[in-house]
């Protein structure tokens, strides 16, 4: 189960307590439970949902050698991750020392040791830090640009302006967050409480500020004159017209560059930047990952892959080459994709531990119970590679969604007690 947190005590009305979630592992409802849960919760009222005869509530640079030492415990079978924005977290902490006379802003080393405590002693076993990588300058603007003219952004001070975090300049952590330092002496603190820490790793773009797409503009796809006829979806950028970043079925992301993994040294990049994260973390959430199969990407750019610089295109599949290189240094690297329209069996079959259980989720919010039971039935071994979530970034809170309690406690349910993540 997945769930998300901009910080530790205001999720509390989300998370299982550590005994029920305990509880919860221990047992042996799975089907039937999520069966019963599903047909008989999602579309009626009910009291209370009781488990084994007890009432279930819902409260509504490298790591360091002494990081290195810390054993990790072995993933159970359903593990359990809390997503923190890095930013939002940072923020809210400077908040609070700034009330206690301290006039700085949080790093990654500020992140209180009582709340890495709490995390764990809650029972999961990972936590994805969102947002951790440099970002530029055309991010910022852009986002000031939206206080002015968002009407969900307008009103806030200019200070809450910010880069996107999948739109970034360099895979070294921001100085804002202390940078890498800081970032090894968080993962050894989150080793020394027997859990992992997962980053970011966004596969199919860079911001458009970044220092490739003046310096190595072939590592980008390039336009051959798509750019008169679709000029929305290209910038200039010296002597390329290069595109911005985009998936098939959705508008250009207009901070990003569009990466063209027709080249083969941008490929030995993206594998060094692999390596590189590899060291820092225990593993990678990869945004929208299924944009960097080859079928959809000759499906979206098709001749547009032959490189800029003329050099030949690389044809064969990235991922089972980056997943296979990554656990070669380091072997319990977990692989995690964000995906989407129906890819997640293929991106299992290149080597994902976890993809993105949007299905499950969608059919949870649209209270779909005959759906919900026939997803419940799909073969144990494919749903326990799935990450099952009740909230992530690119959705509203959990308690928004389900506004009745009953459909939350029963979403909740099935999420936590499914096979997989």
């Amino acid at each position: 189960a997945v769930q998300q947190c901009s910080c530790l005590p205001s999720c509390s009305q989300r998370q299982l307590t550590s005994k029920q979630t305990s509880a919860m592992r221990r047992s042996q409802l799975q089907w039937l439970l999520c069966s019963i849960v599903a047909s008989a919760c999602l579309k009626t009222s009910i009291g209370s949902v009781v488990l084994n005869g007890a009432a279930l509530s819902l409260r509504g640079g490298g790591i360091t050698d002494e990081g290195k030492a810390q054993q990790l415990r072995p993933l159970p079978r359903r593990p359990m991750l809390m997503q923190l924005n890095a930013r939002v977290l940072l923020t809210e902490i400077t908040a609070r020392m700034q009330k206690d006379g301290i006039q700085r802003k949080a790093t990654l080393d500020d992140f209180p040791d009582n709340e890495l405590d709490a995390i764990a002693q809650l029972g999961f076993d990972i936590i994805y830090m969102l947002g951790v990588w440099s970002t530029g300058e055309y991010g910022m603007l852009k986002s000031k640009k939206l206080l002015e003219t968002d009407p969900c952004m307008m009103g806030f001070p200019e200070e809450a302006a910010c880069s996107s975090p999948f739109a970034i300049t360099d895979y070294s952590v921001h100085s804002d967050f202390g940078g890498d330092e800081a970032l090894g002496r968080l993962y050894a603190r989150v080793r020394q409480r027997k859990m992992r820490l997962i980053l970011d790793f966004v596969p199919n773009h860079m911001a458009v500020d970044h220092p490739w797409v003046t310096q190595h503009p072939e590592y980008f796809i390039c336009s051959k004159g798509e750019h008169e006829k679709e000029p929305q979806n290209y910038f200039k950028a010296g002597k390329k017209t290069i595109a911005y970043g985009r998936g098939e079925h959705w508008e250009a992301w207009e901070d990003t560059a569009q990466i063209n993994y027709g080249h083969k040294g941008l490929r030995e990049e993206m594998l060094r930047t692999l390596r590189k994260i590899a060291s820092l973390s225990d593993g990678v959430r990869c945004d929208v990952a299924m944009l960097v199969e080859q079928d959809l990407l000759k499906k979206a750019w098709g001749q547009l892959l032959k490189p800029a610089d003329g050099s030949p295109e690389c044809e064969t599949e990235f991922w089972p080459t980056a997943v296979q290189e990554t656990k070669a240094e380091n072997p319990h690297f977990i692989f995690m994709a964000e995906s989407y329209w129906d890819r997640e069996k293929s991106l299992q079959d290149k080597g994902f531990d976890f993809c993105y259980d949007k299905v499950l989720y969608d059919r949870l919010v649209e209270g779909d119970g005959p759906a919900v039971v026939e997803h419940l039935k799909l073969d144990p071994s494919y749903l326990s590679k799935l990450a099952h979530f009740v909230e992530n970034h690119d959705e509203e809170r959990a308690a928004t969604v389900w506004s009745n309690s009953d459909q939350h406690m029963a979403a909740a349910v099935i999420t936590f007690t499914v096979p997989g993540l």
